[in-house]
């Protein structure tokens, strides 16, 4: 049925797909077209359910139609992309989300790559050069974006009316929050809301949809300064006595914990985690968490509280100021008693941790 449908719509549909970053893409992207008449995934409706309802749900008269498509193991995403037959298809980045299930990082990436399959013959690929794994997309109409100045561009651009056209989006961080657009000999810079630089890379993969739709630089730019933080993504919450909340209990992998904690270091107070289970991450689940530990620990992290089952092991490799609970009550305590002026907690922890009971409860303790 969603697939009838689909097929009635003169919309551009783009796909959008990645192991981080995908709703705020999204989002971001679903600011930028917002003068538009269009149709976007709500939420994270993003499975072999929730792509058909979003597609049952567009508008005759819709321009353009975005769609996150996610996975949790091999072989979701071909039929779902094949579904949308997109006009563009992006994959933000390629990282350890959901590894339980894909078993080894280069079946993530196959499996993420497969969203391009189903391109339209005209169709535009939108690719993340940070990536280590590639995409073999050289018969394709392509974007590259990300810092990195790829070797072989001045190749590609001779071939390009060979073998479809390849475009590159450049990006250079000029302060935190704040990073230039190189794109086809025009810069830009522009200063977003979004806590955390790996924003940058999120808004340059929506900045490369946008420019691919023929969108204007100076109206991407326009757009994105005023995009605010989806919810619980690293949204910050100022508390009295110059305490913060740093609330990313939205979702965590080893990827955007990092990511996460680098931004945390950069704060100006005293700095603790609260981390809740990264879950889905099979028998290397434990080298993980341990590794969460041992990054925070490189970066001067004061203090690392965590709860669940295997977050123990993050808190115990971090040592002294490391500290595991079992229960709400006893861990509600401590921060009770644990966090004073001039402090930034950040939260953080897989969906199913339900980690916003404390940010609730540190919220409501300052009221």
């Amino acid at each position: 049925m969603s697939q009838y449908v689909r097929s009635l719509s003169s919309a551009k549909f783009i796909a959008i797909t990645g192991s981080n970053g995908k709703t705020t893409v999204k989002e971001m992207l679903a600011h930028i077209l917002s003068d538009y008449d269009i149709t976007y995934t709500k939420g994270n409706y993003n499975n072999h359910i929730g792509v058909p309802l979003t597609l049952l749900s567009i508008n005759k008269k819709d321009n353009y139609v975005i769609l996150e498509v996610g996975s949790n193991k091999p072989g979701e995403i071909k039929p779902l992309s094949k579904l949308i037959n997109p006009d563009i298809a992006a994959v933000t980045n390629i990282g350890y989300a959901h590894i339980e299930g894909f078993k080894n990082i280069k079946n993530t990436a196959r499996e993420k790559y497969c969203i391009y399959e189903s391109l339209k013959k005209d169709g535009v690929a939108v690719i993340n050069n940070e990536d280590d794994y590639s995409y073999n997309a050289l018969r394709k109409n392509k974007i590259y974006f990300g810092y990195k100045k790829i070797f072989y561009k001045k190749l590609y651009m001779r071939l390009k009316n060979i073998f479809g056209k390849t475009d590159f989006l450049d990006i250079k961080k000029i302060n935190n929050n704040t990073f230039e657009i190189n794109h086809n000999k025009t810069r830009v810079n522009i200063k977003i809301k979004l806590n955390g630089e790996h924003n940058f890379i999120n808004a340059a993969c929506a900045s490369s949809i946008a420019v691919s739709l023929g969108i204007p630089l100076a109206h991407i730019k326009y757009k994105i300064e005023n995009f605010i933080a989806v919810s619980s993504r690293l949204k910050l919450h100022e508390l009295s006595n110059n305490i913060y909340i740093i609330d990313d209990c939205y979702n965590a992998n080893p990827s955007s914990f990092k990511a996460a904690l680098d931004y945390l270091s950069k704060t100006e107070g005293k700095k603790i985690v609260l981390m809740g289970d990264m879950v889905e991450l099979g028998k290397d689940s434990k080298f993980f968490h341990k590794e969460i530990g041992e990054y925070a620990k490189k970066l001067d992290i004061d203090k690392f509280v965590s709860i669940g089952v295997n977050s123990r092991f993050a808190s115990d490799v971090f040592g002294l100021d490391g500290k595991h609970f079992t229960d709400h009550n006893s861990l509600k305590s401590y921060l009770n008693n644990n966090i004073g002026f001039n402090s930034y907690i950040l939260i953080k922890g897989s969906r199913s941790a339900q980690l916003e009971e404390y940010v609730d409860y540190l919220k409501s303790r300052s009221n």
